[in-house]
């Protein structure tokens, strides 16, 4: 069982379908991605300051990833666009795709630090 019925900008019946309907994995994972990502955007701003592009893209593609598994479209889209951005070499416009990244990312952090406040077990589900 979830414990939570809503967690914008996750949707939590679309990513109860990608995790085979496993609350307990799920719960799992969102509270993983906020301790793994809750510094991301500041990793990123400081990755492009040292024109490490490609390490950038890297970070950028993993989150890409995870938020596709955990059911946030629009975390998952503009990772997707910040990562086109530093393939198209055009370092100079990076700032506009990078900042649609980290709005986006904020709100799933904040949603996701959410989680440890909770207690384990409610009698709360999807």
């Amino acid at each position: 069982m979830l414990i939570y019925q809503q967690l914008p900008p996750f949707d939590l019946a679309e990513a109860l379908e990608l995790t085979n309907h496993n609350a307990t994995l799920l719960n799992r994972l969102l509270i993983s991605f906020h301790h793994q990502y809750v510094n991301t955007a500041i990793e990123l701003r400081q990755l492009i300051a040292t024109e490490n592009f490609s390490e950038a893209k890297c970070l950028a593609h993993s989150l890409k990833g995870v938020a596709g598994t955990l059911a946030a479209s629009e975390l998952k889209k503009a990772a997707e666009k910040f990562e086109v951005a530093l393939d198209s070499k055009q370092h100079d416009k990076l700032r506009q795709p990078l900042d649609n990244l980290t709005t986006a990312l904020s709100a799933a952090i904040v949603a996701a630090a959410s989680l440890s406040t909770l207690p384990e077990k409610t009698p709360h589900s999807l």
